[in-house]
């Protein structure tokens, strides 16, 4: 199974999509080719021993293959939700998660003086319309400094129209709990991706959204 670790969003966003190929695929190349504006690009990918992605995590992780690691589920998540809201009007995302507590909650260390607030890009959302947005990275630690770091969720448009504005898009999970909510201005088709971690293995949810009515006032 090929893991595809680009996608059209700004930075490197890994485990976008898959694509299953044949047993006996060998050593040939598979083409994802995009053609939008006129313009083609072309993405290439191939199977390779050292890239092979085990339920321990493996190459997923960086090579983390402590004893506790190998034990790792990813966490599950649920989520409860209207499958359509009007334009301007908030939807609540409720998510419930349970988790085998691997890895153990760590406390998040403290910045260096004069490092507090280290220079960074951080997601609005004034991402590109019809392009997923940012979300945490895959490995971070959650959505707060100086909090235990456990599993959290992290929320963006995958696919719509246009963006969305989310109360918060990186919730900490706190006693199966990770409660956020999304308001839409545009209407339209959307798709939302959760994803639910455990800062090693990670679980991810899309969500199909309709959105009612006229476009909100900004």
């Amino acid at each position: 199974m090929l893991d595809h670790e680009e996608s059209v969003a700004p930075r490197r966003n890994r485990f976008v999509f898959k694509v299953k190929v044949p047993q006996d695929w060998g050593t040939k190349e598979l083409v994802w080719t995009l053609t939008t504006k006129g313009k083609t690009e072309k993405a290439f990918g191939w199977l390779q021993p050292e890239w092979e992605i085990d339920p321990a995590g493996g190459a997923a992780t960086g090579g983390q293959t402590s004893p506790e690691l190998k034990n790792n589920k990813p966490p599950v998540m649920a989520l409860n939700t209207a499958p359509t809201v009007a334009a301007g009007q908030s939807m609540s995302l409720m998510v419930s998660v349970t988790d085998d507590g691997i890895p153990k909650p760590a406390a998040a260390k403290k910045p260096a003086v004069g490092q507090e607030t280290p220079p960074g890009l951080v997601a609005s959302n004034d991402t590109p319309v019809n392009l997923p947005q940012l979300a945490s990275p895959r490995g971070s630690g959650g959505p707060a400094s100086g909090e235990v770091r456990g599993p959290f969720v992290t929320w963006m448009v995958f696919r719509g129209p246009a963006s969305a504005a989310f109360t918060s898009r990186n919730i900490q999970v706190k006693d199966g709990k990770a409660p956020s909510s999304v308001t839409f201005s545009v209407p339209g088709e959307y798709v939302l991706l959760g994803r639910a971690s455990d800062r090693v293995a990670f679980t991810d949810t899309l969500v199909k959204v309709t959105v009612t009515g006229a476009a909100a006032r900004q």
